[in-house]
């Protein structure tokens, strides 16, 4: 309930207000990372202090290289709204995709508890890795078919400009059918990084292990930032075009 109060509020606040809010995520951003650099010179830390300053400093050189292009960036969010606005079924999935997450969430976690009574590690390790890939598959769907709506949107409004426009009945199908591969595809790599990392944060309180787990973290965050940009512009090719994943990541 609160991801859809949240996401219907963002989206009503994009409508009216778009230029401020992306002006506020910028300093916000820069802003906090001052105020980590503060709190850890306060506090006799110092290595968190020099992060957070050196932080603020990159985030505000880059505040003030992108700032001119704030407009641009407007200009595309807003063609975008327009876009959904148009297939607002789009909204209707999005909300379903919440909704069946959240039932997978319970479902998953009724398992999850059985698992931990059992005793048995296999089973959790792969309830863990099958909570992350499931979510990620959901995600990815919508995504694709969000994708596949705003490009019939845009290439010929008029087979995309309703609640169940052409445009969006032919872009679900394709992601649940011939696209549905390359989803999970692109989704199990993610959820494998994903699965991963929460095991390694497992032991991070482990003092014997501490530092080898901050170390593979560091680690497993790097691919896992890099498989979701490989997958942010491979699931556009998927979305747009109909490719398959590995053709479409090249």
């Amino acid at each position: 309930l609160s991801a859809i109060v949240i996401s219907t509020g963002a989206l009503a606040m994009m409508s009216c207000c778009l230029n401020e809010m992306i002006k506020a995520g910028l300093l916000f951003s820069v802003f906090m990372s001052l105020l980590v650099g503060m709190f850890g010179i306060l506090n006799g830390q110092f290595w968190i202090g020099l992060f957070g300053i050196f932080s603020f400093l990159v985030g505000a050189c880059y505040a003030k290289l992108v700032w001119s292009k704030i407009p641009f960036a407007e200009a595309n969010l807003k063609t975008a709204l327009v876009a959904v606005k148009a297939n607002w079924g789009l909204g209707v999935f999005a909300y379903s995709m919440i909704i069946l997450a959240y039932a997978w969430s319970v479902f998953w976690f009724m398992g999850f508890g059985d698992a931990i009574d059992r005793g048995n590690w296999g089973l959790l390790v792969g309830l863990l890795f099958s909570y992350y890939w499931v979510f990620n598959v959901l995600f990815n769907t919508l995504v694709v078919t969000t994708i596949g709506t705003v490009g019939t949107w845009w290439v010929a409004p008029e087979e995309a400009n309703s609640c169940c426009s052409q445009g969006f009945r032919d872009s679900l199908f394709r992601s649940t059918t011939y696209s549905f591969g390359s989803i999970c595809l692109g989704s199990l790599l993610v959820a494998f990084i994903q699965a991963l990392r929460a095991l390694v944060g497992s032991v991070k309180n482990n003092e014997d292990c501490t530092c080898l787990a901050c170390i593979l973290d560091c680690f497993l965050g790097c691919i896992e930032g890099a498989l979701e940009y490989l997958n942010k512009w491979a699931y556009a090719f998927v979305g747009l075009y109909g490719m398959n994943y590995v053709e479409a990541g090249r």
